[in-house]
């Protein structure tokens, strides 16, 4: 990729950690809920994790590691540590991987994992993992034996947990190709549905601190709108429109808004992050440039 120096992932990834960068790499007191996210230059072959302020900016770099991607960034809670998901640079598998702004450290059991989420009191770790032809929803505790969730012929992905740790939502995907929403209370293996299965194409939940499930739904023109609801489905309601696609919708801390991605229809097109309320007002760029920005998460302060 056509990037420009930047310093190495470690001191990058502390400084934004320790809130004394501003995105370009200038130094201040504090950064406000810094988002992070994966971005893809059309053209490159890799991805890298970024950061910048709600307000805008210049995005900073966080992760550059040689012929190897890192998507999928999530905060913990606490804003103090990062997971995310790293494919290449020699490894046999994608894993998940942490860190606090030192050397990233993989977490053990995650060989074929993705959309890594931590759980609200920092302890645990939330993700998919490939298995037996599918991909089943698994949890861990970084230093122990991941534990398994689901046991089904299809797809669960994309898991966000519930403000008190107890239930998740994921994405159900079937043979078909539909997707609808699900709640699962990992404690009791029991669960609901929270919009119709065989749903074309409801997708990237997250559970906000206030109650409200945002969501990307794709409509029979095949583009994709964020809406949100009750974890039961109920007060469903459309926030955003037009005629490019909204996807992967994150909350900010106090689930006042979110940010997700709006652009195109495929790999050749644009792709940036806007925030705005939680009924879709206020809509704001935050990112802007010829490349693919998606995958957001919005730190804590």
């Amino acid at each position: 990729m056509n990037l420009r120096p930047v310093r190495t992932a470690a001191a990058v990834l502390a400084a934004v950690l320790a809130g004394v960068l501003l995105p370009g790499g200038h130094a201040q007191a504090a950064t406000p809920a810094p988002i992070v996210f994966t971005r893809h230059w059309l053209g490159g072959p890799l991805e890298d994790l970024y950061s910048v302020s709600p307000s805008g900016g210049s995005p900073t770099r966080v992760t550059a590691t040689p012929d190897a991607s890192e998507v999928m960034p999530a905060w913990r809670p606490d804003g103090l540590q990062l997971a995310y998901v790293r494919q290449g640079s020699g490894e046999p598998a994608q894993r998940i991987w942490t860190t606090s702004g030192g050397s990233p450290v993989p977490v053990p059991g995650t060989e074929n994992g993705r959309d890594p989420v931590w759980s609200p009191d920092g302890k645990r770790i939330a993700f998919a993992k490939w298995v037996g032809g599918q991909n089943e929803l698994f949890v861990v505790t970084p230093g122990y034996t991941p534990v398994r969730l689901t046991y089904n012929t299809v797809d669960d992905v994309e898991p966000s947990w519930s403000p008190d740790g107890i239930f998740l939502v994921f994405t159900r995907r079937d043979a078909a190709g539909n997707q609808s929403l699900v709640r699962l209370n990992p404690w009791q293996m029991e669960e609901a549905p929270v919009t119709p299965p065989g749903t074309l194409g409801d997708s990237d939940p997250d559970w906000s601190r206030t109650g409200w499930i945002a969501f990307s739904r794709t409509d029979t023109l095949g583009t994709a709108h964020l809406y949100v609801c009750r974890p039961d489905g109920t007060s469903l309601h459309q926030i955003t429109s037009g005629r490019l696609n909204d996807t992967g919708p994150a909350w900010s801390p106090d689930g006042s808004r979110l940010v997700f991605s709006r652009g195109g229809y495929d790999d050749t097109e644009p792709m940036n992050l806007f925030t705005a309320a939680g009924d879709g007002s206020g809509l704001t760029q935050v990112t802007f440039g010829n490349t693919l920005d998606f995958q957001a998460d919005w730190g804590s302060p």
